[in-house]
């Protein structure tokens, strides 16, 4: 059976699923959450100079943090989503793991994104780059040129949907297998991610619109209050969007019908 993707009903299953496991979701970010609101404190503490020369390695330990619950997010909510855990991990210590996951992310960003960078170096070499305002046809076509490669970061990302998924869930998936199990779906792809994006947007675009309204404390309460739910919808249907498209691949590979995973949840 051909691998089937309808973005709108895999968006709206995206909410079904969102909406039916956010009590686990939940735990498996608290960390990541308490990481983002570390940083903000960090950068705070560097900036004033509080401790002095250490606020730079403070908000660097901050990151680090920040990228290990992350990824343990990412890690828990797959393994949890396709049963191959009973319950939602609020935090894991699986270092193997975890770089197993890193590095497929890294060979992914060299498949997808070299060629972006090099092209990148190559027109700010060039000058154009950096808005030059020569606009004969040699400049047209540099920027012709790098243009390309952007559009293949953006193809290749959306190709590879199904890899690191399938590598936090331990299967022996390769980048060329994983973009081959895309192949003719792109657009279709493509318009649930742009569906997806469009949440983020959201959350931006009400931040800008509370932000002027003034700086008075409930207003900046409230602003915060959207904003943090808003960002919270992203994060959910973002990571549940995946998880439908990896169990509608699944489904089409053994000849099922794909349906959003409600069932009951545990803490």
């Amino acid at each position: 059976m051909a691998f089937v993707v309808q973005p709108w009903a895999l968006f709206k299953a995206s909410f079904v699923t969102f909406g039916s496991h956010q009590k686990p979701l939940l735990k498996m970010a608290a960390l990541p959450i308490l990481s983002v609101v570390l940083l903000g404190l960090s950068y705070f503490v560097a900036e004033t100079g509080m401790i002095g020369a250490g606020g730079g390695l403070l908000v660097a330990l901050v990151v680090l943090g920040l990228v290990y619950t992350s990824l343990s997010l990412y890690i828990s909510w797959f393994r949890y989503m396709f049963r191959l855990e009973a319950s939602p991990a609020w935090y894991r210590l699986d270092f193997v793991r975890h770089l197993r996951v890193v590095w497929a992310a890294l060979k992914q960003l060299g498949f997808a994104g070299l060629p972006a960078l090099v092209a990148f170096v190559v027109g700010a070499a060039s000058g154009v780059a950096g808005g030059s305002e020569n606009e004969d046809p040699d400049s047209l076509i540099i920027l012709l040129i790098m243009a390309l490669p952007v559009a293949w970061l953006v193809f290749a990302y959306t190709r590879l949907g199904l890899y690191l998924p399938a590598i936090a869930l331990d299967e022996p998936v390769t980048l060329r297998k994983a973009f081959g199990e895309t192949k003719g779906v792109f657009w279709r792809l493509f318009g649930l991610a742009l569906m997806v994006s469009l949440l983020s947007l959201l959350s931006n675009v009400i931040d800008a619109g509370m932000s002027g309204f003034g700086a008075s404390l409930p207003v900046l309460l409230i602003g915060l209050v959207i904003y943090a739910l808003c960002l919270w919808l992203s994060l959910g249907v973002s990571l549940a969007s995946s998880a439908e498209v990896y169990r509608a691949w699944l489904a089409s590979k053994n000849g099922n019908e794909a349906k959003p995973d409600v069932a009951a949840t545990s803490a």
